[in-house]
């Protein structure tokens, strides 16, 4: 089952673990999707590992032509694929082992 993972990220570094947590503590990281809108200074360099990494989608805006997370979260929005399930996080954010897998399984939990 895919995930589409959306995260808005203004001029937060940490967003590299973020990204290598999401991936390395999935059970199936072959189906994650990431959405990322990375707000920062024209020159930063702190994605560029991802730039050929077709799992990992990048806005890139400068920070002063930043509109707010609201603004961010639209433009991530574009990016979604076919992926079945969205989960939006903060780029800071840290994962348990098998995330992906506990989560769509609480979910039909909570369905009817």
């Amino acid at each position: 089952m895919s995930i589409f993972v959306s995260i808005a990220c203004f001029m937060d570094n940490d967003i590299v673990n973020t990204i290598d947590d999401c991936l390395s503590k999935s059970k199936n990281p072959h189906n994650i999707t990431i959405g990322i809108c990375f707000q920062s200074e024209h020159n930063d360099g702190t994605l560029d590992k991802y730039s050929n990494n077709k799992q990992i989608k990048i806005v890139k805006l400068h920070w002063r032509d930043a509109m707010g997370p609201t603004y961010a979260r639209y433009l991530i929005s574009k990016m979604l694929g076919s992926e079945i399930y969205f989960l939006q996080i903060d780029a800071h954010t840290r994962f348990f082992q098998n995330w992906d897998e506990t989560a769509i399984f609480c979910l039909k939990e909570c369905t009817f």
